[in-house]
């Protein structure tokens, strides 16, 4: 290499180091470059290790900004390749330039101008990739600023062409509304401005509780909701956005520890009976109609006292409303409805019951008049039945239907039989748990003296629903 591309070198590597703020004297290290003429490879090496003693913020900085910031200029085998890469640069294709992207170390600045310039739309998935890169960028950024010590004024100003501006000594991300910014959400997918306002917004609830008012929080949960649906999962933050819309959901119908929905005498805050009311008119086919909706009513039916709907809301009812609305299945959410369990004591009340059931059915059998039955009254019956040694009778509480098991009467009448004393030293209590329309399982805690199941304590008996109500399965308990 002669001594005018030597200069030219040397020339290149100082522009470089301009871009940033620091008090290395560039000209005195060229010029003892230049007296003890050392290799290139020598030059870096040396001019590296002093700007690390120089400036602890650059060295802080994650290793794809250093690289852009201190070395991008040394690759570059002539100054005449930018002018061509700038000509390539007219010909790319997107897929080319988010590699370009990918693999050098721009600034998240440098790569909103990057796209602006080169006057390149991206498409929903590439506008994803750019908004992760630049996204994680900025955070890497902020990474660096917390391992510093100390931070410059120049430094300062370089943050804020990033975005990012100190605040009670904590660095924030936050737009800047100018023709930059309009130019890089022309460029982009609609959905990018959904990530974006996230990226600066975040985070929306702390320990529970919200960090923006109940009016904000609830307008960036419904910008979220429209993003999602109307956005693909490409976004590296996708599910970040779904949590948040999530926790900011659970906060305003649930209330928080700090922000209860009840006023002191147990009725529901006049604040959150009318924004539930404006979330439900101002929606659609969204996650607020089928969860909000029935709690309003419940409540305005007990005079804003009560909800069971409202009770059992948690955190997976929002994810699997919001889940089923951005496939486009939220009408499936009623499908699945949350079933209540009950539970009955086996005591005289529910003794008497049952014999009244008994004394209705034994004569005829007539299937109808246990349609409005229980299921605990139907597991009841059952075993009193078995106490009073009626097996007919007990027969014909087993389903009826060819699609499931059943037994012919006349086996059934000839195979060995149970026989249990008083059911109410049998059985202590009776659970029922509906697991969908059609099935359901009843716990049976038994009796301490119980002689039936001497060898369990509690045990599973399984039943099916029919156009006449519960029925047992065959061989239930097992």
């Amino acid at each position: 290499m002669d001594d005018k591309q030597l200069e030219e070198r040397l020339d290149l590597l100082k522009n470089s180091y301009d871009r940033l703020p620091h008090s290395l004297n560039i000209e005195d290290v060229i010029k003892m470059i230049e007296k003890e003429n050392l290799p290139l490879t020598k030059i870096t090496k040396n001019i590296s290790s002093k700007w690390q003693n120089v400036t602890i913020w650059a060295i802080s900085m994650a290793c794809v900004f250093i690289i852009g910031i201190l070395g991008a200029p040394l690759i570059n085998e002539e100054v005449n390749i930018v002018q061509n890469q700038r000509e390539e640069e007219a010909k790319m294709t997107v897929d080319q330039f988010i590699q370009k992207l990918r693999f050098n170390p721009y600034l998240p600045s440098e790569m909103i101008e990057e796209l602006v310039q080169n006057k390149i739309t991206l498409p929903e998935k590439e506008t994803a990739q750019f908004f992760d890169l630049y996204s994680y960028r900025i955070e890497d950024l902020k990474k660096s600023y917390d391992a510093m010590r100390s931070i410059s004024d120049e430094q300062i100003k370089m943050l804020e062409k990033e975005w990012l501006y100190l605040v009670e000594g904590e660095l924030h991300y936050q737009i800047k509304e100018n023709d930059l910014y309009n130019n890089l959400i022309k460029s982009l997918a609609p959905s990018a401005e959904g990530y974006f306002i996230m990226l600066e917004k975040e985070p929306f609830t702390y320990a529970g509780e919200l960090i923006y008012s109940i009016e904000d929080s609830v307008a960036l949960m419904f910008l979220f909701e429209n993003y999602l649906l109307e956005s693909s999962d490409y976004y590296k933050d996708n599910d970040k956005m779904k949590a948040a819309y999530t926790e900011i959901f659970h906060a305003v119908v649930k209330g928080t520890n700090d922000q209860s929905i009840y006023n002191h005498d147990g009725t529901v805050k006049q604040q959150y009976r009318e924004l539930w009311k404006v979330m439900i008119a101002e929606t659609s086919n969204s996650p607020v109609d089928f969860l909000l909706t029935p709690i309003v009513s419940e409540f305005e039916a007990t005079n804003w006292v009560q909800s069971d709907s409202w009770a059992k809301l948690d955190y997976n009812d929002i994810d699997d409303a919001l889940h089923l609305a951005i496939t486009g299945d939220l009408e499936k959410f009623l499908e699945y409805p949350v079933y209540d369990d009950s539970e009955s004591l086996i005591d005289d009340d529910f003794v008497q019951n049952v014999h009244s059931l008994y004394k209705s059915f034994t004569g005829t059998h007539d299937q109808t008049v246990l349609k409005d039955a229980g299921a605990e009254e139907i597991v009841g019956l059952y075993y009193y039945c078995i106490q009073l040694e009626d097996d007919e009778t007990k027969y014909e509480l087993y389903i009826k239907d060819d699609q499931y098991q059943q037994i012919p009467k006349e086996e059934y009448m000839n195979a060995p039989k149970q026989k249990i004393g008083d059911i109410r030293n049998e059985i202590s209590s009776i659970r029922f748990q509906q697991n969908s329309a059609e099935e359901g399982v009843a716990i049976l805690t038994l009796h301490p003296n119980q002689t039936l199941y001497t060898q369990d304590t509690v045990i599973g008996f399984q039943l099916i629903h029919t156009e006449n109500g519960w029925r047992a399965a065959f061989m239930p308990t097992q």
